[in-house]
C-alpha cells in the first residue's frame, strides 16, 4: 500500500516530468548548483567563500599598530576607517587621527581588489589594493603575517 506521502510524491514527480516528442529520446537539463569548494592556488578545494557585503574588522597588524574597519556595500562600493589615533572625546585636537576612504571594489572568485576614489591620505598605513576571501575571513597580505579580518 502507498503512503500519502509517497503518493503525493510520485504525482508531483509525475507533473514536472514531460515525455519527449514522438522519435526523440528523453535527456536531462543540465541543473544550476551553487558550488561548494573554491579552488585554491594549490589546486585542492577549499569551503566556498562566504558573502562580502558587510563590516569587517581587523586589529592592529604588522606595521599597522591600530584598527582598520572595512565596509562592503552591494553595488560594488566600500569604505575603509583606519584609527589611527582618534582624537579623545572633550579634547581640541588638529586632526581627528581618522583616516577615511571610499572606492569600488571587484569580487572575481575569491580575490577581492580595492581601488580607492580620490588622493590617498598620507597619515596610516597605505590601504591594500587586493584581499583574499576565505570560507569565514578576509585576510590583507603583509609583508609579514597576513592580517585577518573578522565580522562585526
Amino acid at each position: 500500500m502507498t503512503s500519502r506521502l509517497g503518493l503525493a510524491v510520485m504525482t508531483l514527480a509525475g507533473c514536472t516530468a514531460s515525455a519527449p516528442p514522438a522519435g526523440e529520446t528523453a535527456t536531462s537539463a543540465p541543473v544550476e548548483t551553487q558550488a561548494t569548494s573554491v579552488p585554491t592556488s594549490s589546486g585542492a578545494p577549499s569551503a566556498a567563500p562566504m558573502s562580502l557585503a558587510g563590516a569587517w574588522v581587523s586589529d592592529s597588524c604588522g606595521e599597522r599598530k591600530y584598527p582598520r574597519h572595512l565596509t562592503f556595500q552591494e553595488g560594488g562600493t566600500f569604505s575603509s576607517r583606519d584609527l589611527v589615533s582618534p582624537c579623545p572625546p572633550g579634547a581640541a585636537c588638529v586632526w581627528s587621527g581618522i583616516v577615511d576612504r571610499s572606492g569600488s571594489f571587484k569580487l572575481e572568485g575569491t580575490r577581492v581588489t580595492l581601488e580607492v576614489e580620490g588622493p590617498d591620505p598620507a597619515q596610516g598605513a597605505p590601504l591594500a589594493t587586493s584581499l583574499e576571501l576565505g570560507p569565514d575571513s578576509l585576510v590583507e597580505p603583509s609583508s609579514g603575517q597576513p592580517c585577518a579580518y573578522r565580522r562585526r
